[in-house]
């Protein structure tokens, strides 16, 4: 099983943003699998990121399970040490809001997002975790969200497997 990365793009700029982006670590092809063009959506076509055959090296899914286990210790730790309850909720709310530098879509992702977004307009990123072939494996999205440029960073370290990230440029 690998991660794969898809990002929808106008249509009418796809072929321009696979020839511009591509380099010997990333691959940007466009793909025909159902799930992907219908999740695209009028108007956009769906292009696989890839690097080295997969998108595994550019994206790590979030561990919620782990970051609510770490602020349950870092909350007792601080009720030991006698901090106040106000204190303690602001230091969580920060742990919470931190994102963790391995986690959701890696910075040269990040930064081909930015450049497509600005140059060719809005644009949607997901990941699937493929178990069969990437072009025929049907695949559902399970919710769709609203990222703004200025928080990208932020939104696509939380970003987990089959959540449609829209993306519109700052002036939009």
């Amino acid at each position: 099983m690998c991660f794969f990365i898809t990002i929808a793009v106008p249509a009418h700029s796809a072929e321009l943003i696979c020839q511009q982006h591509s380099t010997r670590q990333l691959t940007i092809s466009a793909t025909t699998n159902p799930s992907a063009l219908a999740a695209a959506g009028a108007g956009r076509l769906p292009l696989l990121v890839t690097g080295g055959g997969c998108s595994c090296a550019w994206y790590q899914p979030p561990a919620a399970a782990d970051a609510q286990a770490k602020l349950a210790r870092a909350r007792a730790k601080y009720e030991k040490l006698g901090w106040s309850a106000a204190k303690i909720d602001r230091a969580m709310d920060a742990m919470e809001r931190t994102p963790r530098q391995d986690e959701g879509l890696h910075h040269v992702i990040l930064d081909l997002l930015r450049t497509i977004v600005t140059a060719h307009g809005p644009a949607a990123i997901w990941v699937h975790d493929f178990s069969g072939n990437i072009e025929l494996e049907p695949y559902t999205i399970s919710r769709h969200e609203q990222w703004s440029s200025s928080s990208l960073a932020e939104s696509a370290a939380t970003l987990c497997p089959d959540v449609i990230a829209q993306l519109q440029p700052e002036n939009a």
